[in-house]
């Protein structure tokens, strides 16, 4: 649906373009692959890298936490699956919603621990992508930049359009 909704609003844009006489200059539009452009950019493989680094060690830590509560919550299973009092049924039956419910909770917090510290390690290399590509963009006075495989359903294959190769190479030489 967004794409759909891009697509139309760029048509929007771009059609107007061919309405009009012909000494106003035609549109610029450009497309560049950022999916290629992450996977060719040093600084950012080496910030995915140490990224993802940092969340193992962020998860290997937790995980001492956890296989503590999954060894009490197997403990209590195996109390309550034996002969026992009602009154001491009710208070381990308590005890064993309380271990699951903290078992859930430091998973998710360790899942939100880890994407606040990918995107910290990574956000300021995305933000240098996006600035060279405004660089780009007025520099070469391009009126359109388009991600050619997250807004677009079609890319007709051109080197005059793509400017993967030129982005990443600005990226590189920057770093």
């Amino acid at each position: 649906m967004k794409r759909l909704l891009l697509v139309l609003m760029v048509g929007l844009i771009v059609l107007p373009a061919f309405a009009v006489d012909e000494t106003t200059p035609p549109l610029k539009i450009v497309y560049v692959n950022l999916e290629e452009v992450l996977k060719n950019y040093k600084r950012y493989q080496e910030n995915k890298v140490r990224a993802d680094t940092e969340v193992q060690q962020l998860f290997a830590a937790r995980q001492k936490e956890l296989d503590t509560l999954q060894q009490q919550i197997a403990d209590l299973e195996k109390q309550l699956s034996g002969q026992i009092s009602e009154a001491t049924r009710t208070e381990l039956t308590t005890e064993y919603q309380t271990k699951v419910n903290q078992a859930l909770g430091l998973k998710d917090q360790a899942y939100s621990d880890a994407d606040k510290k990918r995107e910290e390690i990574l956000r300021p290399v995305v933000e240098n992508v996006n600035k060279a590509i405004q660089e780009m963009a007025l520099a070469e006075n391009f009126d359109f930049v388009l991600d050619a495989y997250k807004s677009c359903l079609y890319v007709k294959p051109s080197t005059d359009l793509d400017i993967t190769i030129r982005l990443t190479d600005k990226l590189n030489t920057q770093y």
